[in-house]
């Protein structure tokens, strides 16, 4: 299998200056966001993780799980992500089943019972224990067909199993969806959907090799701030979302400041499509799949109205 360089990197290389990570706690360029990441591979690597290491990681959205998920890339490390509203029964029984030796959380109290030979980890600790270098670090090689993630499906279609992707699988699958979206440097993606989730990953993969922001919101803020206050290019959201966020428009204001809205995850009713459409939203019907790294089909950009309902 072939090498690529760390697509973190290449964002690096390509727009070293560019927003890397945009939070209500301040922004990050490329440059910073290399740094830290090479900092957190150094602590994780130093707690004894390495190369095929399954890492479970169940706590919410948040700029320092942006961080730790290349950071074990890097490494080798498979990154295993779990919803943290599950029961504990159920992510006691996934843990298990994955086969996980370390568990990540927030304040590395684990949030269900777990086998003595589980290594409990504080993301809040991991990231920040050691300081960025001041030097650019050394170019790291992933290889296509390294084991990078452990994804749950929804079970829509039966019981809910856990898929492997590959670099290859997130690379291809990223490279594919930025040619089609024509999403570049300079644009930005709302992280709005959980890295629990497929889709929620594929963001992070795009953004890295489009060298473009990561929008990480407040847990607090609400869709509508959110894409108020970031003004983010490009958002992806389930069919829930986009209902609530036409409820929750201010009275009187139809735009979004949005070029690109993903609508997926599940069937896109033609009636919800029809009132954005009348709104001016740039919503796209996409569908994919856990099992094939997110998205397959999404409908052209630029296509007519009466050509958008399907993808």
């Amino acid at each position: 299998m072939a090498d690529i360089r760390c697509p973190l990197q290449e964002a690096f290389q390509i727009s070293p200056e560019e927003s890397a990570l945009v939070t209500s706690e301040g922004v990050m360029n490329y440059v910073e966001l290399d740094r830290w990441v090479e900092a957190t591979r150094c602590a994780l690597l130093a707690e004894g993780i390495g190369p095929g290491s399954r890492v479970a990681v169940c706590q919410p959205n948040g700029w320092r799980y942006v961080m730790l998920i290349p950071a074990l890339w890097r490494i080798g490390a498979v990154v295993c992500p779990l919803d943290p509203k599950l029961p504990p029964f159920m992510l006691e029984e996934r843990i298990v089943q994955m086969r996980c030796g370390v568990l990540v959380t927030e304040d590395g109290e684990p949030p269900c019972a777990v086998s003595g030979e589980v290594m409990c980890l504080a993301s809040d600790r991991i990231v920040c224990s050691y300081s960025p270098v001041d030097e650019t670090p050394p170019i790291k090689a992933l290889s296509l067909g390294q084991p990078a993630s452990m994804v749950w499906t929804s079970g829509s279609g039966g019981d809910p199993k856990a898929v492997v992707h590959s670099i290859g699988n997130h690379y291809y699958s990223a490279l594919g969806s930025n040619r089609h979206l024509r999403f570049r440097s300079g644009q930005s993606w709302l992280l709005s959907l959980p890295l629990y989730h497929v889709g929620g990953l594929g963001i992070l993969f795009r953004c890295f090799l489009a060298g473009s922001s990561i929008v990480v919101p407040d847990p607090e803020e609400t869709l509508v701030e959110s894409l108020e206050q970031y003004e983010s290019t490009h958002v992806s959201l389930v069919s829930t979302q986009l209902v609530r966020l036409m409820d929750l428009r201010p009275e009187g204001k139809e735009d979004l400041p949005t070029q690109v809205v993903l609508v997926g995850g599940g069937p896109l009713p033609r009636g919800l499509l029809e009132e954005s459409q009348k709104a001016g939203w740039p919503v796209l019907a996409t569908y994919g799949l856990t099992e094939m790294t997110s998205q397959v089909a999404t409908v052209e950009p630029h296509a007519p109205p009466d050509k958008r309902f399907s993808a």
